[in-house]
């Protein structure tokens, strides 16, 4: 008993004498670290909880980038968000229409609407990954997790043009529009200007609005509120004004930009 008191008192110093990464090479491959004689916990990562602040934890780092990754690749091949958006996250332009698409708080309707290319269906491919990474980056540390957390993404985070939900059958709008905490409308107008395509917008904001604050509703178009009005109703417009928000997305267009770059 003595012998166990000791060495946890012994443990317990050598922690205390480590405040920053103990591996000066920067190639920690596990949180289970060798000082002096003693195999032991790593104290700094130990301390490390945030996924955003992870600067002074080198094996934290790299177990924060590793699920981000994880993360996107969940969203991109179960969720439905665009591959072609989530790899342009790292190297982005922060626009004012970012910013302030930053703001939401994943209740009720987000409109984001403008001319082509100017960035609204990135912006609510990041909301999408943002949120992910605010609800389950807590778990980066415990890789045993990381096959959980995409599993609740496939669940929770969804993503369908316009013209997709317009040509569901009732019941796969009816599980669409229940089941998703944060579902993505993108290119609100491309779909048939057809009664039918009409009223399976309309019933998908309609139920989107009764879950109320429990759902995240992200809505892109090249339709201004005026052409939303004339094509789906009034009701439909007040709806999203009432219980939303909408940003005009006018910025230079981001898809014309990158390819003069080229």
């Amino acid at each position: 008993m003595g012998k166990i008191l000791y060495d946890m008192k012994e443990a317990s110093k050598a922690a205390s004498e480590i405040t920053e990464c103990p591996n000066k090479e920067g190639d920690c491959n596990y949180d289970l670290i060798t000082y002096g004689e003693r195999m032991m916990w790593c104290p700094v990562f130990r301390t490390v909880n945030d996924i955003n602040e992870t600067g002074k934890c080198k094996y934290a780092s790299k177990l924060a980038d590793k699920f981000r990754c994880n993360v996107k690749s969940g969203l991109a091949k179960y969720s439905g968000v665009p591959k072609r958006h989530i790899e342009k996250f790292d190297d982005m332009h922060e626009s004012d229409a970012l910013r302030e698409a930053l703001m939401y708080d994943y209740r009720d309707f987000l409109v984001l609407c403008g001319p082509v290319g100017t960035g609204k269906s990135f912006i609510a491919a990041y909301l999408c990954y943002r949120w992910a990474l605010d609800s389950y980056g807590g778990y980066f540390k415990n890789e045993a997790k990381w096959g959980e957390v995409v599993a609740r993404l496939r669940e929770q985070v969804g993503w369908y043009t316009a013209y997709e939900v317009a040509a569901a059958t009732c019941q796969d709008q009816w599980d669409i529009a229940s089941k998703y905490r944060v579902l993505v409308i993108d290119d609100l107008g491309i779909e048939d200007n057809t009664p039918r395509s009409i009223a399976a917008i309309n019933f998908m904001v309609s139920k989107r609005y009764d879950h109320g604050e429990d759902m995240a509703t992200i809505i892109t178009g090249n339709m201004t509120t005026d052409d939303i009005t004339g094509r789906y109703g009034k009701r439909l417009t007040d709806r999203l004004i009432e219980n939303g928000r909408i940003i005009v997305c006018d910025g230079p267009a981001v898809r014309r930009k990158a390819k003069t770059a080229r």
